[in-house]
C-alpha cells in the first residue's frame, strides 16, 4: 500500500530590527479588497516590527520568503548590526577586552600543548620535526 508522505522542512527563525518601532513592509505585494468599508489585505502577512528598548523595532519569522527579502533591505539590520548601533562605547571596549582576553587564554593553551607534545616526542628520542617511524603489526 502506498503512502503518501509529505516532506516539510523546518526553517530556523531568525531576528530582525529596523530604526522605525512601527515599520511595516510586505517581502510581495498584497491583494487589497475592501470589505463593509475598510480596505483589507490579502494573501500575504505583513511585516511588523515592534517596539524593543530605544527607537528600534524588532521582527521575528521562520518564513523562508520573508527572510530572504528582509535579508536584502539596506535598512533591515541583523542581530549583529543591531548590537553594534546600540553599543555604548564603553560597551564595545569591554567586548574587545574580553575577546581579546580569550585570545590570549587559547594562544596560552595551544603554547601549553605544543610544550607538551615536544616533551612527549623529547621523551621518545624523536626530534622536533622528524617523523616517528611507523610500527609493522605483525
Amino acid at each position: 500500500m502506498a503512502q503518501n508522505i509529505i516532506k516539510t522542512s523546518t526553517v530556523e527563525t531568525e531576528t530582525f530590527y529596523h530604526r522605525n518601532s512601527n515599520f511595516t513592509c510586505y517581502h510581495k505585494a498584497p491583494t487589497r479588497v475592501v470589505v463593509n468599508g475598510v480596505a483589507v489585505d490579502e494573501d500575504v502577512a505583513p511585516i511588523r516590527f515592534s517596539g524593543t528598548t530605544g527607537d528600534y523595532g524588532c521582527f521575528q519569522t521562520n518564513d523562508p520568503e520573508q527572510i530572504a527579502y528582509l535579508r536584502g533591505r539596506s535598512d533591515v539590520l541583523s542581530p549583529g548590526q543591531y548590537m553594534e548601533v546600540t553599543m555604548t562605547p564603553e560597551q564595545k571596549v569591554a567586548r574587545a577586552q574580553a575577546e581579546s582576553r580569550d585570545k590570549e587564554r587559547i594562544i596560552q593553551e595551544n603554547n601549553t600543548l605544543i610544550q607538551s607534545l615536544q616533551s612527549e616526542l623529547a621523551a621518545r628520542g624523536v626530534k622536533s620535526g622528524q617523523q616517528q617511524p611507523q610500527r609493522n603489526a605483525s
